[in-house]
């Protein structure tokens, strides 16, 4: 960090359209309202100078999420209140809610260092009543996971066991015509897997054939305990 330099993390959800929004097109989304907001932003060197910034972890497309940071590199300290807030949240475009701020001191790679897993949850909707069997075979997929010493899933084009990254996977619910789960990845050598990889492993045969709809959301960025 340099001279003058404060790092502002404002911690966000992203909901509704915008998590079809890939994660390239949300950076200049962050440009372009980050000056709308009129922020004593620090900008990078060189040619195409833009906004210093850095994000935790890119979401996957389609996932929406309820805890998302990004780092705001400014040049001078501004205070912290419910007027900036407000300021972020009217210049930046619907689904991206700001909820709250607090300025760091480490960049974003000791950010990144400390998280230790991520808590999803998905929602499988489909009609579920006239298909019994269906359900069934979802539900003893989700609950055979904790036992298998490996999970096998097609993961560009070749095969790749995800147990390792499965903290674990646990049924919500099984509502008429829905069913719920919890699943939680594991962050390892600064890599994940993407929780459309276990959704894509628990509905198995029915993927192709069965007329379905699944929706995933981030819940929880959980952190290592520190010693």
């Amino acid at each position: 960090m340099q001279i003058n330099e404060y790092i502002l993390q404002a911690w966000y959800e992203k909901k509704g359209m915008i998590k079809y929004s890939a994660h390239r097109d949300i950076i200049n989304i962050f440009y372009i309202s980050l000056i709308r907001a009129k922020l004593p932003v620090h900008y990078t060197e060189g040619f195409s100078k833009k906004p210093k910034l850095s994000f935790s972890p890119a979401l996957s497309l389609g996932v929406s999420s309820k805890r998302e940071f990004v780092n705001i590199h400014l040049n001078k300290e501004i205070e912290i209140n419910d007027g900036l807030l407000k300021t972020l949240n009217d210049a930046f475009p619907a689904g991206i809610n700001f909820f709250r701020l607090q300025y760091v001191s480490a960049d974003i790679n000791k950010t990144v260092e400390k998280i230790k897993a991520f808590k999803y949850r998905c929602d499988i909707e489909a009609d579920f009543e006239n298909d019994d069997w269906a359900a069934e075979f979802i539900k003893d997929k989700i609950a055979s996971i904790a036992g298998c010493d490996k999970i096998m899933v097609d993961y560009n084009d070749r095969l790749r066991d995800i147990k390792p990254y499965i903290e674990s996977c646990i049924l919500i619910s099984d509502g008429p015509g829905i069913i719920s789960f919890s699943v939680t990845t594991s962050l390892i050598g600064g890599s994940s897997i993407k929780a459309q990889l276990v959704l894509n492993y628990i509905l198995g045969e029915y993927k192709k054939n069965m007329i379905y709809c699944a929706g995933i959301e981030k819940e929880e960025i959980i952190y290592r305990e520190e010693n």
